[in-house]
């Protein structure tokens, strides 16, 4: 557990240089104007955990650029801790973002005077974050195969196409159903929530499995060249 808590650490050090003012700013001013322009807080929601998603894939950079991974064999770290600590790290990025977008979003309500349901901002909050954890849990096993720099424009793709299904999705869903099954999903918002939690937990799980055997033979095969 010690060597995955100092291995989270080290992830967080490794971002702590992008995380200037100027950047936060930038970020803050990028999901204010489309909050708005759209007069949505949703929108900057989304906005501020798509940062995260990118912040994310950072140490996988960070380490492609500095030989890190090949540094992890020398020193005898296991890769399952390599993997382990990552996705936790991922996950705490992923709860931190959504704490700081929720509280944005909030201060763009009152700055805007953009209406503001409590209820469907809280469940915005959840989904967002089941979907953006989901977006980035397809995104590491790809990092742990082939690294950051041959896979980022992939990555980056893959974001892209997610983010537009999940909007033609939303578009489809509310036009073919019913009023009735809207308003028993609208009463019914625990049933989602678990359903939701469901995918989420199982998208994770194929996706460390994945990462886990990609680094595996990944390692096998540096050390094989060092050999």
């Amino acid at each position: 557990m010690k060597a995955i808590h100092n291995f989270i650490k080290l992830d967080f050090l490794t971002i702590k240089p992008f995380l200037t003012l100027k950047n936060i700013m930038i970020y803050l001013g990028i999901a204010g104007f489309f909050a708005f322009s759209n007069q949505s807080i949703s929108a900057s929601m989304a906005m501020m955990m798509m940062f995260i998603t990118i912040y994310v894939s950072y140490p996988f950079a960070v380490g492609d650029q500095n030989g890190i991974d090949t540094l992890y064999i020398i020193c005898g770290i296991d890769k399952k801790h390599v993997v382990q600590g990552r996705y936790l790290w991922m996950l705490l990025m992923n709860f931190i973002g959504a704490l700081c977008s929720l509280g944005v979003a909030y201060v763009f309500s009152w700055l805007f005077k953009i209406p503001m349901n409590h209820t469907e901002t809280i469940a915005i909050f959840v989904g967002l974050l089941g979907v953006f954890i989901v977006m980035q849990a397809t995104q590491l096993p790809i990092f742990f195969k082939v690294g950051y720099i041959k896979a980022k424009t992939y990555t980056y793709l893959l974001m892209v196409t997610m983010m537009a299904l999940i909007v033609g999705s939303s578009y489809l869903l509310s036009q073919v159903m019913s009023i009735q099954t809207l308003a028993f999903l609208a009463s019914h918002l625990w049933l989602i929530v678990v359903i939701g939690g469901c995918l989420v937990l199982a998208a994770l799980g194929v996706s460390y499995f994945l990462s886990l055997k990609f680094y595996e033979n990944r390692e096998m095969t540096i050390s094989h060249s060092q050999s």
